[in-house]
């Protein structure tokens, strides 16, 4: 049994820092001329709409947390929603996509793929913050690597640990690809990532009100971000004469 003991707002206090670390590498792998003309608005815009999605849905089913209205805008107070911030992140993408001119699909695609390759880091250190922070934790468990915190019940499966941990592989297959198209890495990603996260869903603990038809939300969302990425590889027509090189390697 693991006996870890909680550091209040851990969480909420590292997000900003790893997130600053991530986009550091991504801005690192993409080729200059590209980083410094795009990647600063995808970046504003994933950020800002990821932030507000995953506090409005963290608001929705855990309201009677924030005390006034201006707490949901204060980043050390409760946390998120994780697949709310995946579905703002996406909405991000998108808004930055219509409004953004100059920027071709192949330049956004490209910087997604470069997201993707350092998503697993990311997420990596997201969860280790969470493995102190007590939160994501799994239903309750006897197995010997069970994680339990002063003043509960039980002790649970460490999903957030389980989560670390299928991001390993998942980085060194994203590592070992040479993508042919623009958007496959992040295709790669988001399939590994749902899929991981779908099963490991199945040993974490929500209340009763998240399930429908057997199932958690955010398991809804994983099938739905895996099914839109199939229909969209699909649906794509490989050009005859050209073949667009993906900047990632």
């Amino acid at each position: 049994m693991i006996l870890l003991w909680q550091i209040p707002l851990l969480q909420n206090m590292l997000v900003l820092p790893i997130f600053g670390f991530y986009c550091f590498l991504v801005y690192k792998r993409l080729r200059r001329e590209h980083a410094s003309r795009f990647l600063l608005s995808v970046m504003a815009s994933m950020l800002f709409f990821a932030f507000f999605s995953g506090r409005l849905w963290y608001a929705i089913f855990e309201g009677d947390s924030f005390t006034a209205w201006y707490d949901f805008f204060n980043p050390m107070i409760d946390g998120w929603v994780s697949w709310g911030v995946l579905l703002g992140g996406a909405f991000g993408i998108a808004i930055i996509t219509w409004t953004r001119k100059g920027m071709t699909q192949e330049q956004l695609l490209n910087i997604l793929d470069a997201f993707a390759l350092y998503a697993p880091i990311f997420t990596a250190l997201y969860y280790t913050t969470s493995v102190f922070h007590g939160s994501g934790v799994g239903i309750p468990t006897d197995v010997p690597w069970a994680i339990t915190y002063p003043g509960w019940p039980s002790s649970y499966h460490p999903t957030h640990i389980y989560t670390i941990l299928s991001m390993i592989p998942i980085f060194l297959f994203l590592r070992r690809q040479k993508p042919r198209q623009p958007g496959e890495l992040m295709g790669y990603f988001v399939l590994l990532f749902c899929g991981s996260r779908f099963l490991i869903d199945f040993l974490r603990w929500y209340p009763d009100y998240l399930y429908h038809y057997g199932l958690v939300l955010s398991q809804w969302v994983c099938i739905a971000l895996c099914t839109s990425v199939i229909v969209s590889h699909l649906m794509k027509r490989p050009k005859k004469h050209t073949r667009p090189q993906s900047l990632v390697r």
